[in-house]
Formats: structure tokens, C-alpha cells, sequence
């Protein structure tokens, strides 16, 4: 491979990533507020003013429901702060390399950095699940709480 070969697809590396961090930010914060939408129509229902006819499986899916959508809300502030802790830290290890810093201080904070990275994508991934499930547990429960009304 020639030097401008390599430049080319370091280049083109750099393009990709640059795209997949923004399109993670993108779909992380659509979840949140679709989560954060999902809690507030749950709470919603609950203090409504017209009496559901609530029976035992539609109560427990409605608040199966109405946890993991706070549970996705809880772990997408999860995911944003372990994203802006990978930032920080690969800002500070970038600064040190270009500083000539110590070489074992720098290997640590870059482990720490890749940590950070890793556990923002756990998170992302349980956020995405916990959201899926809430969605679906949902659609069930308002099924059997309002088949009344869709069947009559």
C-alpha cells in the first residue's frame, strides 16, 4: 500500500467515525425523548380524569411500562454522561501526547477513555432494549385496558 493510498483510508476512517458519533448523539437523544414522551403519556393516563376499565394483565403491562420507560430515561442520562466522560478524557490524552507528557499516564487515561466507550455503547444498547419492551408492553396494555373502545 502506498503512502497515499493509506492517507486516503485514514481520511476516509476519519469521515466515518466523525458520522458515527454524530449519529449515535442523534439516535441516543431521539430515544430519550421519546422515552421522557413515554413516561409523561403514562403519567398522563394515570391522572386522567376518565375511568379506564383496568383489568389485572393490562395493570401490570401499563406499569411494566411506565418503569422501563424511566428506566430508558434513566439510562440514557447514564449514556450521556459516560459519552462526555469519554470526550473529556480523550481531549486530555490527545493534550498530553501533544504536550510529550509521561507515556504511562497517557496509556492510563487512554484506557480509561476506552472504557468510557465501551459502557457508552452498553448503555446505549440497554436504552434501545428497555425502550423496545416499554413500547411494546404498552401497545398491549392499552389494548387490553381499551379493547372496549376499539371493539366495541
Amino acid at each position: 500500500m502506498t503512502d497515499d493510498e493509506r492517507a486516503d483510508l485514514k481520511d476516509a476512517l476519519r469521515r466515518y467515525e466523525q458520522l458515527r458519533r454524530e449519529h449515535l448523539g442523534a439516535a441516543a437523544n431521539l430515544t430519550f425523548a421519546l422515552a421522557s414522551g413515554g413516561v409523561g403519556f403514562c403519567a398522563s393516563l394515570l391522572t386522567g380524569k376518565e375511568p379506564g376499565t383496568w383489568t389485572s394483565p393490562g395493570n401490570f403491562l401499563f406499569v411494566f411500562a411506565s418503569a422501563l420507560f424511566m428506566t430508558a430515561v434513566a439510562l440514557s442520562m447514564c449514556l450521556m454522561w459516560t459519552r462526555l466522560q469519554d470526550f473529556r478524557l480523550t481531549a486530555n490524552k490527545l493534550r498530553m501526547e501533544l504536550r510529550g507528557g509521561d507515556k504511562d499516564t497517557t496509556k492510563i487515561v487512554a484506557e480509561k477513555a476506552d472504557w468510557f466507550g465501551v459502557m457508552t455503547w452498553r448503555f446505549y444498547r440497554l436504552q434501545l432494549i428497555s425502550f423496545g419492551l416499554a413500547v411494546v408492553s404498552l401497545v398491549i396494555s392499552l389494548g387490553l385496558l381499551y379493547r372496549h373502545r376499539v371493539f366495541p
